[in-house]
């Protein structure tokens, strides 16, 4: 099946799922440094899902940009969030 087959938000929603078995992997981390891995890989997860789903919704920008505008600007503000975008 070709990624123009499947629905429009296929990509960012496979990310969501890498992001929840990060999550699972947390809570059965053995290690500080095995619960530090899964944390990357949940918030690396995150921000592709952010960014798959800027590009899956191109198509319907005037709907989008208004809504996904406000939490675009969260993140460039918001202390903790700038932080964990650029570790």
């Amino acid at each position: 099946m070709s990624a123009q087959d499947k629905a429009p938000l296929y990509h960012a929603k496979r990310e969501l799922v890498a992001a929840q078995r990060a999550i699972e992997r947390m809570g059965q981390a053995s290690s500080l440094e095995d619960l530090e891995d899964e944390w990357k890989a949940y918030l690396t997860a995150i921000e592709k899902c952010w960014i798959k789903v800027e590009r899956a919704c191109q198509h319907i920008r005037n709907k989008f940009q208004p809504w996904q505008g406000q939490y675009a600007n969260e993140r460039r503000k918001d202390p903790l969030l700038k932080y964990l975008l650029n570790p």
